[in-house]
């Protein structure tokens, strides 16, 4: 310690200047501290449940709430929120759990080389650990290569960074026909598949034969379809392309290119072949109607899948939203859900009773985190895909008076749309209150204040029980 540095700035304060070799010596120590705390288990007064790794069973991981609270702003919200002595994570494992924890406690990275590390730039996106997310976001980048970049690429999905999807874009386009060749592309889904070609295309090659081939394998494996002969295959690779150019500014340059490369378009003629290829378009968007909901455990049946598609208007929403909350992975709590879900912007929401009802909201807004306020959305609408009266698939508009109360957020209570709270869910996710009509339309036969119209959505007026929630947007 440097004693000449010393001075004192008043009687009761002494200030010191030590050297820096004796500062670095001095974190060493903080860490080396904190690293032990960590190891042992005294003093330790919260627990967090994370999937054990082999058998899939919650297993307790005792913390310390201090050290969560002051290094971690998840933790400070969630503390903030709620007195609870525990918090559960069922889609984190253990092994990435204690690498996240060891980072919050001591400020180190530590993990094997063989570690997998989607599931740690999932978790430290979560956790707001900004350094740690653009460290994994750089390994990820560095490390691309053939075996790996469709892996990356399809998590990112979820994950949403555009530092990673640029590179695997660009990786992708560069070695595409070595690619192609190991037939890498088979296995992405309609959306994925989707973002590839609207790079390609910007790169002004969408069009060349190579493209061609890879598009009609990945329809004859992906689509249930497997019959097809060679020219219909053709007819249904125009037609995707074609789909995909439709919200372009700059469509097909050249049409004329595209019908000379697939010859069965100018042969149709007559009436028959005008309405096999109806037929064909149907079945095609019944197919990508599947894709976009394969991850919904509510949506099953294929009408409910359509009518929904229908009342949500927007094309792009629909075929770009991810679903980025659901109580079968996340668990029933409304802090999780203000924390994933909020500053989303367009949101939908799906909840199925244990009754087997299914019926939500959608707000072009969305839920804004501190805020306590009603919102203003004029193209807000509640739903219903099953219902106690067996009435078909509906969509109920706001009411004009009552626009500027669409949606509130509160992080006491889960979603709620409607001033006179039509649709409200309680803070544990598992009952809820519908006062259906105050602020959305009803049908015509139902008169808002009356038990028909409180028990429309969910068989009941209130505490009626939630089997699952789910919830869409766009990053």
């Amino acid at each position: 310690m440097n004693r000449d540095s010393s001075n004192k700035t008043n009687e009761n304060q002494l200030r010191i200047t030590t050297s820096f070799q004796e500062k670095e010596r001095s974190i060493n120590n903080l860490i080396d501290n904190f690293s032990h705390l960590f190891l042992e288990n005294k003093f330790k007064d919260f627990s967090i449940f994370v999937k054990e790794k082999e058998k899939g069973n919650l297993i307790e991981i005792k913390v310390h709430k201090a050290i969560l609270n002051v290094r971690s702003s998840f933790f400070k919200s969630f503390f903030n929120q709620q007195e609870s002595s525990e918090i559960r994570f069922p889609d984190f494992n253990k092994e990435t759990m204690e690498i996240i924890l060891r980072y919050i406690y001591t400020g180190e990275i530590s993990f094997s080389l063989t570690q997998d590390l989607i599931p740690l730039l999932k978790s430290s996106k979560f956790f707001h650990l900004d350094f740690f997310s653009n460290f994994l976001e750089k390994r990820i980048i560095d490390s691309l290569n053939e075996s790996n970049v469709f892996h990356y690429f399809k998590e990112n999905q979820l994950i949403k960074s555009k530092k990673i999807q640029k590179k695997c874009l660009n990786f992708i386009h560069s070695r595409f026909s070595s690619l192609q060749k190991k037939g890498s592309f088979l296995n992405l889904d309609q959306n994925q598949m989707n973002i590839i070609l609207e790079f390609e295309k910007k790169q002004k090659e969408i069009f060349d034969s190579k493209f061609f081939h890879m598009i009609e394998d990945w329809i004859q494996s992906h689509y249930e379809d497997r019959n097809m002969d060679l020219d219909q295959r053709k007819e249904m690779v125009t037609n995707f392309i074609i789909k995909l150019c439709d919200n372009n500014s700059n469509p097909i340059q050249n049409q004329n290119q595209i019908q000379n490369q697939n010859p069965i378009q100018n042969q149709m003629k007559n009436q028959k072949e005008i309405q096999m290829k109806n037929q064909k378009e149907i079945q095609m968007k019944n197919q990508i109607l599947k894709e976009t909901w394969k991850n919904s455990t509510i949506l099953s049946e294929n009408e409910q899948i359509k009518n929904l598609n229908i009342f949500l208007e927007d094309e792009n929403f629909f075929n770009s939203m991810q679903k980025g909350f659901s109580t079968k992975k996340d668990g029933f709590s409304s802090q999780i859900f203000h924390f994933k879900v909020d500053d989303k912007g367009k949101t939908l929401i799906i909840i199925k009773t244990k009754d087997n009802y299914i019926f939500g909201g959608f707000s072009e807004v969305g839920f804004i985190s501190g805020q306590k306020k009603f919102l203003s959305d004029p193209k807000a609408f509640i739903f219903t895909l099953k219902n106690p009266k067996n009435d078909p698939p509906q969509k109920f508009n706001i009411k004009q008076n009552q626009q500027k109360t669409a949606i509130q957020t509160n992080s006491l209570f889960g979603p709620i749309f409607g001033a006179g709270f039509d649709i409200l869910l309680n803070s544990n996710l598992r009952n809820g209150y519908t006062n259906f009509g105050f602020t959305y339309n009803t049908p015509k036969d139902i008169i808002y204040g009356t038990n028909e119209a409180r028990n429309y959505l969910a068989g009941s007026f209130q505490n009626w029980e939630v089997e699952e929630i789910e919830c869409y947007f766009l990053d």
